[in-house]
């Protein structure tokens, strides 16, 4: 009895379409043939298949470059960087003034779950790749996966209000309360007027509030005769007082 042969996959499917085709036009020509698929599975898809297409790429590389010829079992595989997953891919491929909140609604409803943890990380890389230079240190992640809420205050203008920062932040899943905000500005406002009076001149005589806190020398010369004067008649009533020179 000849054997029923298989039904073509959704992995098939997708593998046999060119890659010139976007996710959206790709689930559309499945739903037309009459398969059900989501564009996160094509990109699923088109992940594995660069990947391993990519390895074989090296892989033959380092075999026609090595002075001994190893066994095919025994290639060793050529060491590179992670690639990145479909929804780092998605985030590089959306505008940058498009908000966090906008980047997560759009790949919801590509069939793409996302988190503003993720986009900030994956938007971070891109600008400090860029802009980093030798003394700069990549700023480090909370093992939690999610920013601190004080570095996303921190980052927030300061012509925002406390309440709209905290309504942004609770937009972005954020959980603070307006008097972390002021807190935190506060704390920002004491460091920067530390530093201002640091590198601020000291003052001298030459200035006038310095100049009203020391009386001329001439007044000066003036007025020392009649202080000493003064307390040398009280220093004499005291005496007369305690020995009884005004009975006699």
């Amino acid at each position: 009895m000849p054997r029923k042969r298989r039904a073509t996959s959704k992995s098939d499917f997708i593998r046999s379409l060119p890659a010139s085709l976007s996710a959206n036009e790709v689930a559309e020509k499945a739903r037309e043939a009459g398969i059900t698929l989501t564009t996160r599975l094509v990109y699923k898809v088109r992940g594995r298949v660069s990947s391993k297409a990519r390895k074989k790429a090296t892989t033959s590389k380092s075999t026609a470059t090595s002075v001994a010829t190893p066994s095919p079992s025994a290639a060793p595989a050529a060491p590179g960087r992670r690639r990145a997953g479909p929804k780092s891919d998605f985030v590089r491929s959306q505008p940058a003034n498009l908000s966090t909140a906008e980047v997560i609604a759009r790949a919801k409803k590509a069939g793409i779950s996302l988190t503003a943890a993720l986009v900030y990380l994956v938007r971070g890389k891109g600008n400090s790749s860029a802009k980093r230079s030798a003394t700069s240190k990549p700023r480090a992640v909370p093992a939690s996966g999610q920013l601190r809420a004080s570095d996303f205050i921190r980052a927030q203008p300061l012509s925002m209000s406390a309440k709209e920062v905290e309504q942004k932040g609770s937009a972005e899943g954020y959980r603070f309360g307006t008097s972390l905000v002021y807190r935190l500005r506060a704390a920002m406002g004491a460091k920067g007027k530390a530093r201002a009076k640091a590198v601020a001149p000291s003052a001298s005589l030459d200035h006038p509030a310095a100049r009203s806190a020391h009386p001329p020398a001439g007044l000066s010369s003036l007025l020392d005769p009649i202080i000493a004067d003064a307390v040398q008649k009280a220093v004499d009533g005291y005496r007369r007082m305690i020995l009884g020179e005004d009975a006699q």
